[in-house]
């Protein structure tokens, strides 16, 4: 299976910077880090806990603590949280053309 080692310490959308920001404005704690961005990643939770050397039990166990305090029942309500908490840490230019 992977080891944590192989993969990165966040989801691959956010810079590490992003990613700590987040987790900060989160409120979530060094294991809940690891958890949610591996999850974000897109990895089952089987793959977290084998990543962790923990169990799935352990894995639901860190989402159950994290989803009351966010508001939230599921993993794409996590993933939606995230992303909100990002845009706003970093809005948009909203002077750009772009937007």
């Amino acid at each position: 299976m992977m080891a944590l080692s192989d993969s990165p310490q966040h989801p691959s959308v956010f810079s590490f910077r992003e990613w700590a920001d987040i987790c900060r404005g989160l409120d979530f704690s060094d294991r809940q880090k690891q958890v949610v961005g591996l999850l974000l990643q897109g990895h089952k939770i089987i793959g977290v806990a084998a990543a962790l050397d923990i169990s799935p039990d352990t894995v639901r166990a860190h989402l159950r603590r994290v989803y009351p305090k966010l508001g939230i029942s599921d993993r794409l309500g996590l993933m939606m949280c995230c992303v909100r908490e990002f845009r706003r840490l970093y809005p948009l230019n909203t002077d750009s053309p772009f937007v």
